[in-house]
Parts: structure tokens; C-alpha cells; sequence
């Protein structure tokens, strides 16, 4: 957890910084499953993991860029890249243990860049 919000900004979405790690969630006021997943999101939250919702009836233009076509779609992005998709309910351990693997990855990988960059 502290490792994600230590992480820098890295990327952006519609003209705002996103974490280097970030959980984007694609949903919509009509969608039961969605709403079943609000509860998730905001526990994972509440525990500074970075989640930016995206509503697709507000924001159709970001739903055709990342591609999603059922709701809801969580997407993982490291970078501004995706790394993993979770389509429909999806338990919180398990989106826990994506962006927890996910931050620990780059994190290595940024210590491997800095070990390797000094003389």
C-alpha cells in the first residue's frame, strides 16, 4: 500500500496526473455489477490505492481508447501502460494483490535502473 502512494506521476488521462499505478474503473450509474463493485473500490481507496473512475456514458471518448466494451472493466495501468484487465465482478484480493505486485515490479525495476546507472 505505502509503496503505491509513494510512487511519482507518470502519466496522464484527460488532462489529469495519474499514479505510475493505477486502477482505472470503467462504469456506469445503471450498471448493477458496477454498483456491487462500489463498496470494493472504495475500501481499496480508503487504503490509498490509486482508482479513477470513469463513467462511459461521461467519458465515451477514454472507454474507445482503452477498448472496453462491457462494464464493469477495470483496467491496470504501470506507466501508463496496461499490465492487466479484470472484466465483471472481481474480488477485491484479487485486484489487492495485482496492484500490490504491480508497484513492488516497478519498483524493482526503477532500484535495477539506479544500480545500474551508478559507476
Amino acid at each position: 500500500m505505502k509503496l503505491l502512494a509513494m510512487l511519482m506521476l507518470a502519466a496522464d488521462l484527460n488532462g489529469q496526473p495519474l499514479p505510475d499505478v493505477v486502477l482505472l474503473d470503467f462504469t456506469a450509474g445503471y450498471c448493477g455489477p458496477c454498483q456491487q463493485m462500489v463498496p470494493v473500490l472504495q475500501r481499496m481507496e480508503k487504503d490509498q490505492f490509486p482508482i479513477r473512475k470513469i463513467d462511459i456514458t461521461e467519458q465515451p471518448d477514454v472507454s474507445r481508447q482503452y477498448r472496453v466494451d462491457r462494464i464493469p472493466t477495470l483496467v491496470l495501468l504501470v506507466e501508463g501502460k496496461e499490465v492487466k484487465r479484470f472484466v465483471g465482478l472481481t474480488a477485491e484480493s484479487e485486484l489487492r494483490q495485482a496492484m500490490n505486485e504491480a508497484a513492488r515490479g516497478l519498483d524493482g525495476r526503477r532500484r535495477q535502473a539506479v544500480v545500474a546507472s551508478q559507476p
